[in-house]
């Protein structure tokens, strides 16, 4: 099914540059790659998507896998986020300039729970902590669903299967 899915729907390559827009019912919700930057890919990490996304409500960085050498090439670029989605599955290859430049309020980390890599790693945690980053981990905290209004924001977690749409 997903492969027929591929073959109708239009691929876009994304590099650092494209920009998209939703309107939702709250205003615009802006969407910015920031990375890979054409010809910059040394690994399949550093392949991939790094999107800013922007709205009245919340500020986000998704950084993908994007190891120290990528993140130290985008440190001139960031400012503070609301969110930030931890590059790598909070692998223990961050680079410290990097997290301190978004100040995120609040870091998610999507891990496996006892996965083989040792994902996430206590470094990482700690230094998020450090610079007053409340962490969310999935392997620990289960599913996510975060509620933002106005640059305030609720996250709800949950061991179970829980409606996402619903108003929180």
């Amino acid at each position: 099914r997903v492969q027929r899915w591929l073959r109708v729907i239009p691929q876009i390559p994304v590099t650092a540059g494209f920009s998209a827009q939703i309107i939702s019912n709250r205003g615009p919700i802006n969407f910015h790659a920031i990375w890979p930057k054409l010809g910059a890919q040394d690994t399949p990490n550093n392949s991939s998507i790094v999107m800013r996304i922007n709205s009245a409500d919340f500020s986000l960085l998704a950084a993908g896998d994007i190891e120290p050498i990528a993140q130290s090439q985008l440190v001139q670029q960031l400012s503070q986020v609301d969110l930030y989605k931890v590059a790598h599955h909070g692998s223990r290859y961050q680079d410290l300039n990097f997290m301190q430049a978004l100040s995120p309020r609040i870091s998610i980390i999507s891990v496996g729970k006892d996965n083989t890599y040792g994902h996430p790693a206590p470094q990482t945690i700690a230094a998020l902590s450090r610079i007053g980053s409340t962490v969310y981990r999935t392997d620990q905290d289960g599913a996510l669903a975060i509620n933002a209004r106005k640059h305030r924001v609720k996250v709800r977690k949950s061991h179970r299967v829980f409606k996402f749409w619903e108003r929180g």
